[in-house]
Order: structure tokens, then sequence, then C-alpha cells
């Protein structure tokens, strides 16, 4: 996926007013890089548990903030106005027990941005946990977000199927 394309997938949900996003799950750190071209002048945070391609990308973008971490376990974030979680959600098995400690760090009103492949058949290697955009809505009410929207769909290059990125805000 093209920067432009990851750009056009998310910015439906994106406030024109948000300063501070977290990316977590960021990988090679494609819709970080879409992220600031929404909001270029945001500040962006960028966390993986292997951030190596991070790094190689920071030489190009000296603005990116990278945190090598791991989000299913304790972070240190401020209060954020954003997060996404970009093809990051699937490798967990239990959703709706790390959802609510990420979540924390959103505040009131704040956008959290899911971006998963739409299908409950899970891949082994690379979609281990699935979470299609029905069960999303679930888990988002169940972690007091406000009822997800659709905010973007492509197809997805791995066969059928399509990856959706929705929308939920903190109430």
């Amino acid at each position: 996926m093209t920067i432009d394309q990851a750009a056009n997938l998310i910015h439906k949900g994106i406030a024109p007013s948000s300063f501070l996003w977290a990316d977590l799950g960021a990988g090679t750190g494609i819709f970080t890089l879409a992220l600031k071209e929404i909001l270029p002048e945001a500040r962006i945070l960028s966390l993986d548990k292997n951030p190596h391609a991070l790094y190689n990308l920071q030489r190009a973008h000296p603005w990116l903030e990278i945190i090598e971490g791991d989000f299913t376990q304790a972070l240190d974030l401020p209060p954020l106005d954003g997060i996404l979680m970009a093809n990051a959600l699937h490798y967990v098995s239990d959703p709706e027990v790390i959802l609510p400690s990420i979540l924390s760090f959103l505040k009131p009103g704040g956008c959290f941005i899911l971006i998963e492949y739409d299908t409950d058949r899970p891949v082994k290697t690379w979609v281990p946990f699935p979470i299609s955009y029905q069960r999303f809505v679930g888990l988002a009410v169940e972690c007091k977000l406000e009822e997800p929207r659709l905010i973007g769909t492509r197809p997805s290059l791995y066969g059928r199927g399509k990856i959706y990125a929705a929308l939920a805000t903190k109430a």
C-alpha cells in the first residue's frame, strides 16, 4: 500500500484539530506517514516492538518519533487525540483485554482508528485472530467507545476480501 492509498483509507476519520497521535504496531510506518500527510503539524508517536524499519525510515523523516514497545504490555504514553492501529490487533488473542489499556491514553472525544481485514477466518501466520468489522463493533461498545463507523475500505492484496478502516470515538 502506498502512502496516498493509506491516507485515502483513513482521512475521513481524522479531525484537523488533533495534534497528538500514536500509531501502535506501526510496522513499516506507512500509516505514520499517512497521518503526517493528513496532519502536517501533528506530533505522531510511532510504536512497534521491532522498530528497525522505522529507524530506517527516520533517516528520510527526522520528525519521526519512535517508541520501541509492545502495545500488549504496559505503556507510558501521554494523553492522545488519536490512536491508529493498522493490521496489528489481529495478532492479539484477547483484544477485549488489551484494548481498554490502550484506549486509556485516548482523551475524551479522541479518535480510535482500526484498520483490519474484514474476515472471521484466521490465516495462521498473517491474521491469526481476525477482527471483522462486525466483531469490532461489539468490541468498541464493550470498551465504552461510541459505535464505530466505517470510514474506508479497499481490496486486500492477499486474496479475497477487503481491508476496512473504522473510526470509534471515546465518549
